[in-house]
């Protein structure tokens, strides 16, 4: 499998690369238009933006939206990863 991590190198863009900041819909689609390679978005999927993420991309790397309260230091919440799979398949099927 195949992960490409993009960045943008424009000095006029600036991109928040911290723990659950979510990418735009303007670089998304600028990969999307220069990779022929399925984008997994891999920060800043929550629960609010999972349907909308899905899609404009193949797949999604999720970490802690899955955690009690989101945040990362937290154990995982079966409640939340049941919740998180639902609105996912939603957009799947």
């Amino acid at each position: 499998s195949f992960f490409v991590r993009f960045l943008l190198n424009d000095k006029n863009k600036k991109q928040d690369l911290s723990l659950n900041a979510s990418v735009n819909d303007e670089s998304i689609n600028e990969v999307k238009m220069n990779c022929s390679l399925p984008l997994l978005i891999g920060s800043g999927t929550r629960m609010d933006n999972v349907t909308e993420l899905l899609g404009m991309c193949e797949g999604v790397i999720v970490g802690s939206c899955f955690k009690h309260d989101g945040k990362a230091a937290n154990a995982v919440d079966p409640e939340r990863v049941k919740a998180f799979i639902n609105l996912a398949k939603s957009e799947l099927n």
